[in-house]
């Protein structure tokens, strides 16, 4: 068993922010100082596409349901992994859900069963830049959208202002602003391109004991929220990109994120969907086509229908 208390970093961050990026950087650099990093990944759904990004590392899958929630418990379960000595790290990574509550996702490390093993010491948030002001809208964002963001940004310790080349000057300095306003100027920003920030900023020690220094709160009760997620396996055609583009631009109005893996011309591809932006990395792993939408009030019964799935 390990003797001394894991530290843990949480990252959270809205759909499509850029969390996992943000993650592999962090991971590639922690190795290039000689240590050894662990990872909890959380997924909404069934299956998590991203898996072979990870291959070679320590490990662990908490799916279908968010850990801030659903399945909490399970969480409490598999950490165990890590406090076996032939699972030993040295840090820990927690990537929850788009839709996570960072402050629940602590509650369950500072409880009995695990607090004696891990010591969170920061709560990291990714921002999208490029679409923080149009999900803070009263006209072109919802309010349970406008809420998750909000809790995301003031339960964190730091913030990590992404993707800051895809916007103007001027739209840089009306988020930033606005940040200052959201969080009080209480939380430090640091501005990322393609997730790159220095590590040792991003990894300071900004909790003690899973808390921030004067803070008194009680631990946060569940909230149910309204993300849900698809899961689409069972094509009964070639999904090619361009065919994949124009299904997701059907019901960009209700899909925040989707990700998956598509065959197209005997290629296979892995593609991320945000910002209503499709990109498409070559797949080289095993796991079967799939794709998965995560948004509010998806429209299963029109979903089926545009993939032409029973």
């Amino acid at each position: 068993m390990v003797n001394e208390k894991l530290p843990v970093f949480i990252l959270t961050g809205f759909l499509g922010s850029g969390k996992t990026t943000v993650l592999l950087h962090l991971l590639q650099k922690c190795k290039e100082e000689g240590l050894r990093p662990g990872i909890v990944l959380n997924e909404l759904g069934s299956v998590n596409v991203e898996t072979h990004f990870f291959e070679n590392e320590r490990l662990v899958e908490v799916l279908d349901g968010c850990i801030c929630c659903s399945v909490k418990e399970e969480l409490k379960n598999e950490i165990r992994f890590f406090l076996k000595e032939e699972n030993r790290v040295d840090i820990l990574f927690i990537e929850g859900t788009g839709v996570a509550d960072p402050k629940e996702i602590l509650d369950a490390f500072v409880s009995p069963e695990l607090i004696k093993f891990f010591d969170v010491h920061s709560i990291i948030s990714v921002i999208d830049a490029s679409r923080y002001l149009e999900y803070n809208s009263l006209f072109s964002s919802s309010r349970e959208i406008k809420q998750m963001l909000h809790s995301q940004i003031t339960n964190s310790t730091l913030l990590l202002l992404n993707k800051t080349d895809a916007v103007s000057s001027v739209i840089k300095e009306k988020v930033l602003k606005k940040l200052e306003k959201q969080t009080e100027g209480k939380i430090e920003i640091i501005e990322t391109q393609f997730g790159v920030a220095d590590l040792k900023r991003v990894l300071s020690q900004r909790m003690i004991d899973g808390r921030e220094e004067n803070d008194g709160t009680d631990s946060p009760t569940h909230k149910n929220h309204l993300f849900r997620s698809v899961k689409i396996t069972d094509f009964s055609y070639e999904m090619d990109k361009k065919s994949l583009e124009d299904k997701l631009s059907l019901i960009s109005g209700h899909v925040i994120r989707a990700k998956g893996i598509i065959t197209a011309k005997k290629e296979r591809w892995h593609f991320q969907y945000a910002s209503r932006s499709l990109s498409f990395q070559p797949y080289t792993g095993t796991a079967e086509d799939c794709i998965v939408l995560i948004g509010t009030k998806l429209p299963v019964t029109t979903i089926k229908e545009i993939f032409n799935v029973r």
